[in-house]
């Protein structure tokens, strides 16, 4: 290949790069505000600040209470599982609450837990006669739904990820259905 003074672009001289002050790098914190990261969760359900606000007022006027953002997003959640038909739509919230309460400190096992389950009524009803936990400690268990519901070995306890640096650990193994045959 030719440059265009007709060299060889291989011997052709490298200019010399000048470095100056450049912008800076923004870093974008992981510590989020528990506001910004209940937006988010909230948008992920076609929700957002107004819905947050109004539920915020809500509360106000007829609890004659104020509500902290954690506890309304919380509460938008909840009242979205209860509206729910769907029951994957219902594991899908409850996860979604399971994170939010692991970013606030709270502990996220008894909405994991119950996500599980539903998750489990819902393999059973698409007929899988068995599931395997995509889990470290369960690696290779082949479990009947029967036995997973009645043992529930997810969320273990001694999972230790975590969202960031002030959340609680939150176990994201899944169960995965399998045919027995």
């Amino acid at each position: 290949m030719v440059t265009k003074q007709g060299k060889p672009k291989a011997t052709e001289e490298k200019k010399e790069v000048r470095v100056t002050k450049a912008t800076p790098i923004k870093v974008v914190k992981r510590d989020l505000p528990l506001r910004d990261i209940g937006l988010k969760v909230l948008a992920q359900f076609y929700m957002g600040e107004t819905d947050l606000e109004m539920a915020k007022r809500r509360a106000k006027r007829y609890e004659n209470r104020d509500l902290s953002d954690m506890e309304a997003v919380l509460s938008l959640l909840s009242t979205l599982i209860q509206n729910a038909d769907d029951p994957q739509m219902k594991a899908k919230l409850m996860a979604a609450v399971g994170e939010y309460q692991s970013v606030c400190g709270l502990d996220p096992n008894m909405a994991l837990g119950e996500m599980h389950r539903m998750e489990l009524r819902i393999f059973k009803e698409l007929g899988f006669e068995a599931v395997t936990p995509a889990c470290k400690k369960y690696d290779g268990v082949k479990l009947t739904i029967e036995e997973a519901l009645s043992a529930m070995p997810l969320p273990h306890p001694a999972c230790t990820k975590r969202l960031h640096s002030k959340a609680t650990p939150l176990c994201r193994c899944r169960y995965y259905g399998e045919y027995m045959g």
